[in-house]
């Protein structure tokens, strides 16, 4: 699967300093890119109310992303369990 990093995702993982969470957001993004589909993303889960945003659990914290197309997502955010949802999905 192709992955499309938009830049506030990015300065959302300079804001971490926790190498545990940064070694788990590296497993997942590499999960992700050999997944076929969105639906083989073990722990992804649908936004209620919007068909193509969908958030990943990564212990305390959420990886908010967006589906581009069947095979193409673009990782959007990445926040505390407690702030994504104030600023995901836009």
């Amino acid at each position: 699967m192709n992955i499309l990093v938009d830049r506030v995702f990015e300065k959302d993982i300079g804001k971490i300093r926790s190498k545990k969470i940064l070694s788990e957001l590296k497993q997942v993004i590499i999960f992700i890119e050999r997944a076929q589909s969105i639906h083989e993303i073990r722990n992804s889960k649908n936004i209620e109310g919007y068909s193509q945003y969908y958030r990943i659990k990564i212990s305390e914290y959420r990886l908010g992303l967006e589906k581009v197309s069947s095979n193409e997502v673009k990782l959007i955010r990445f926040l505390h369990r407690k702030e994504v949802y104030r600023y995901f999905p836009r």
